[in-house]
C-alpha cells in the first residue's frame, strides 16, 4: 500500500504480466474473470495474452476467463491491424497526390516496427498533415473510399474521417504538447521536416514518414501526462508505460534525453522520467519494489495511473483541475476568453453529439442551456473532490 492504494493480486497480476518477464508461474490465489477484467481496464490485456500465451493464460485464470481474454484479444488485434492498414492506405493515396504525411502513435509505433499490432490496440488512427494539403488529401482519401463526419475538429486537428471497415481517421494538424523549442508552436509538419525528425518508412513512398523513436517517445508522454492527464478515462494511462517499454527495448537509454527539450514547456521533467523508469521498474521488482518508496515519483505517478483508470470518483475530481487549466497556447486574458468562448459556444456538430439537438430550436435551446450543464457538472466534480478524490494525487 502506498498514500492509501490498495494494491489486489489481480492488479499486482496484471501489471507484472504485462511489463515482467513470465519466467516463473503465478503462485498467489486469483480471481481469473476479476483479473481479465482489471486488465482489460488497464488497456494492458492484449499485451498481456500475447506475452502469455493460451495455455499459460489458462493455467493462471482459468478456462472461462481464458475464454473471455481471447475474444477481447481477437477483437484488439483485428482493430489494430485494420487500423495500420488504413494509415497505409492514406501513405498510398497521400504518396499519389505528392503530399507528404506523417504517421502518429499507434500507426506510427507499429509501422516502425516498434510496437506489434498483436499487443498495442487502439480506436483511431492518427496522421499529420500540413494545413495547406489537408483539404486536397481529404477529397482524394474520400474518392478512395473515406466518409467524412460532422464530428467536432480541435485546435491540433481536423474534423474526423471514417473508413467504413477499417475505423476512425484523424488528420492532425500539430502534435499537441510537443514543440521545437519550448517557446515556438506546437510541431507541425513542416517544422518536423525541416528538422529533420521524420524519415520516410518506405523508398517507395517517399512522402509516407514516421518520426523519430525520441518524436514518439515525446508524443507518447505529452499525449498522456498533458494532454489526457487531467483526464484519464479519455485514454488508458497504462498504455504509455506500453509504449514506454517497447521504445525502451527498440531504441535505448539515450531516448529519453533527446525527447525531453520537445516537452520541456509542458510536462514536467520529473513525470517524464517517472514514466520512463516506472515501466522498468514494473519489469524487474514488480509493483512492491515501486510502492516500497511511497514519496518517490514513480510510486506517486503509479498510484495516479491505477487510480485513474480504477477509482472513478478521482477521475471525476481530477476533472476540476481539467476544466479550470489552459493549454500553454491559451494564457493570458485572450486565451482565457478564447477559452470561454469555446467552452460554451459549442457549434451544432458538438450540440448534436452533447445533447442530441438536431434542429435549429434545440440548437438554440443548447447553447441557452450550456452554461447551467457546465455548473452543474463542476458541482459533481467538487462533490467527489470532497470525497477525497482530488486530495490523493
Amino acid at each position: 500500500m502506498a498514500d492509501g492504494l490498495l494494491v489486489s493480486t489481480e492488479l499486482n497480476w496484471a501489471l507484472v504480466r504485462a511489463f515482467g518477464e513470465p519466467t516463473e508461474p503465478w503462485g498467489p490465489p486469483l480471481d481469473g474473470h476479476r483479473a481479465v477484467s482489471m486488465a482489460g481496464g488497464l488497456g494492458l490485456l492484449p499485451r498481456i495474452v500475447h506475452r502469455l500465451g493460451p495455455s499459460r493464460l489458462a493455467a493462471e485464470v482459468g478456462q472461462e476467463a481464458t475464454k473471455e481474454a481471447l475474444s477481447g484479444y481477437r477483437e484488439s488485434v483485428l482493430a489494430s491491424a485494420k487500423l495500420v492498414a488504413l494509415a497505409r492506405l492514406v501513405g498510398r493515396v497521400a504518396s499519389g497526390q505528392g503530399i507528404r504525411v506523417v504517421a502518429l502513435k499507434h500507426v506510427a509505433l507499429c509501422l516502425a516496427g516498434i510496437s506489434s499490432t498483436a499487443e498495442r490496440g487502439a480506436a483511431d488512427a492518427d496522421i499529420l498533415v500540413s494545413d495547406d494539403d489537408a483539404p486536397r488529401l481529404t477529397e482524394a482519401l474520400v474518392g478512395a473510399g473515406i466518409l467524412t463526419s460532422s464530428a467536432p475538429g480541435y485546435d491540433h486537428q481536423h474534423s474526423p474521417l471514417l473508413h467504413p471497415r477499417a475505423g476512425m481517421l484523424e488528420l492532425h494538424r500539430t502534435i499537441p504538447g510537443v514543440r521545437p523549442r519550448p517557446g515556438d508552436p506546437e510541431m507541425t509538419l513542416e517544422a518536423l521536416v525541416a528538422l529533420g525528425l521524420a524519415t520516410p518508412l518506405d523508398s517507395a513512398e517517399p512522402c509516407f514518414l514516421v518520426p523519430r523513436p525520441h518524436v514518439l517517445l515525446a508524443h507518447a508522454l505529452a499525449h498522456t501526462l498533458y494532454q489526457h492527464g487531467l483526464d484519464p478515462g479519455a485514454y488508458p494511462p497504462f498504455k504509455l508505460l506500453a509504449d514506454v517499454a517497447d521504445l525502451h527495448l527498440s531504441a535505448g537509454e539515450d531516448l529519453l534525453r533527446d525527447a525531453l527539450p520537445l516537452i520541456a514547456a509542458e510536462v514536467a521533467e520529473e513525470d517524464a522520467r517517472a514514466a520512463w523508469t516506472l515501466s522498468s521498474a514494473l519489469a524487474t521488482g514488480g509493483v512492491a519494489t515501486v510502492l516500497a518508496s511511497p514519496e518517490s515519483a514513480e510510486a506517486r505517478l503509479l498510484a495516479h495511473f491505477v487510480r485513474a483508470a480504477l477509482e472513478p470518483e478521482y477521475g471525476e475530481a481530477l476533472k476540476i483541475r481539467s476544466a479550470l487549466s489552459l493549454p500553454s497556447d491559451r494564457r493570458g486574458p485572450a486565451g482565457l476568453l478564447r477559452w470561454a468562448w469555446h467552452t460554451l459556444a459549442i457549434s451544432r456538430a458538438q450540440a448534436r453529439v452533447l445533447y442530441g439537438a438536431n434542429t435549429p430550436a434545440k440548437y438554440a435551446l443548447a447553447l441557452a442551456a450550456r452554461p447551467f450543464h457546465l455548473a452543474w457538472k463542476l458541482a459533481r466534480y467538487v462533490t467527489a473532490a470532497a470525497r477525497g478524490g482530488a486530495g490523493r494525487s
